[in-house]
């Protein structure tokens, strides 16, 4: 081997040496009462859950891969290998689904161990590395660049659904580390877990560039369970940048009154605020700080004891009711 080859050798290796050391799972705070068993140890016998699971898997194959990474191949200013998918998928939001379709692959592939779900899964983490390579700068998402350009330096232009001129950017974004996060725990592929802790430090860096008023008024758009993904990142690799950021994003118009138990929930919309309170919980499980505790006891309190119909859904039309109002505001939207 002449010196070229071996320093090259040599630096491969400082470098997957360097991104395991950064992939050190971080031990609880908090001594767990129950956990649940382990999706590969649970077989289940023919049943209607069988048959609900095997219509599941048969729609994952259906789908076609590469229409799902339309987005991130064009974001990233590559050649799309498939046409955009319809739907939500024409929308600003496009790639939301893309994060649920590589959680569904590789949750899946947990339940059933079927290999075509994992060569999928792997698939779609491979071809977000070249994505992630092709940005640059540790992006490998499916929201346009120019609305990260926009909100990092501040120029938010928010509302309840967008802000930097994209629809629900950080919301979209979110699913997509939720999905190499669960390609991660549930097929052990560990190229996913480098890719969302670096793209982590991205969003980390960038942000730092936002002082705390305007980050909070960023948080006005729905913005997902970013919180609880980025603590994930942390609990997963140790990496305390994301533990950082994942803070930052305690929104405190929301969780303030939680801690003091006060019921400001009325007429709030239901579905932005539940992951952003999975977030304090995952944050509990992390930190062991009783306020993230009373905030994520004091929600489930709220909406099992005082804001639940029968059925066992909140609110009218995506949003909280008072509570105790329920029967004057049954509808076909009711039950979120």
């Amino acid at each position: 081997m002449n010196k070229s080859c071996l320093l090259v050798s040599c630096l491969v290796v400082l470098v997957f040496a360097s991104v395991s050391l950064q992939a050190a799972p971080v031990k609880p705070a908090i001594e767990f009462q129950a956990e649940p068993f382990p999706m590969t140890d649970v077989k289940l016998l023919p049943s209607p859950f069988k048959t609900a699971t095997d219509i599941g898997k048969a729609y994952l194959l259906e789908l076609d891969v590469d229409r799902m990474l339309w987005a991130y191949h064009d974001r990233a200013g590559m050649k799309p290998k498939g046409d955009r998918y319809g739907g939500w998928a024409m929308k600003d939001c496009v790639g939301q689904i893309s994060g649920h379709y590589l959680s569904g692959l590789s949750l899946m592939y947990a339940s059933t161990g079927d290999p075509e779900l994992k060569k999928r899964a792997d698939y779609m983490v491979d071809e977000l590395a070249k994505i992630q390579a092709k940005h640059g700068n540790g992006y490998a998402g499916p929201v346009r660049v120019e609305v990260w350009d926009n909100i990092f330096k501040g120029d938010l232009k928010v509302g309840a659904w967008g802000v930097g001129d994209g629809y629900v950017p950080w919301y979209v974004l979110h699913k997509t580390f939720v999905g190499l996060l669960d390609a991660y725990e549930y097929t052990g592929n560990k190229k996913a877990l480098e890719i969302a802790r670096t793209m982590g430090v991205w969003a980390k860096k960038n942000l730092d560039k936002l002082d705390d008023k305007t980050f909070a008024k960023m948080l006005r758009c729905e913005w997902g369970g970013m919180g609880d993904a980025l603590a994930r990142v942390y609990q997963l690799t140790g990496d305390k940048d994301c533990l950082t950021l994942a803070r930052r994003f305690d929104e405190e118009r929301i969780i303030g009154p939680l801690a003091a138990k006060k019921d400001e929930l009325p007429g709030k919309h239901i579905n932005t605020q539940m992951p952003k309170i999975i977030g304090q919980a995952r944050l509990y499980e992390i930190e062991g700080k009783q306020r993230d505790r009373d905030i994520a006891e004091f929600f489930w309190k709220l909406n099992i004891e005082e804001h639940m119909l029968a059925p066992g859904g909140v609110g009218l039309g995506e949003r909280y009711i008072q509570a105790g109002a329920e029967s004057k505001h049954m509808d076909w939207s009711s039950a979120e």
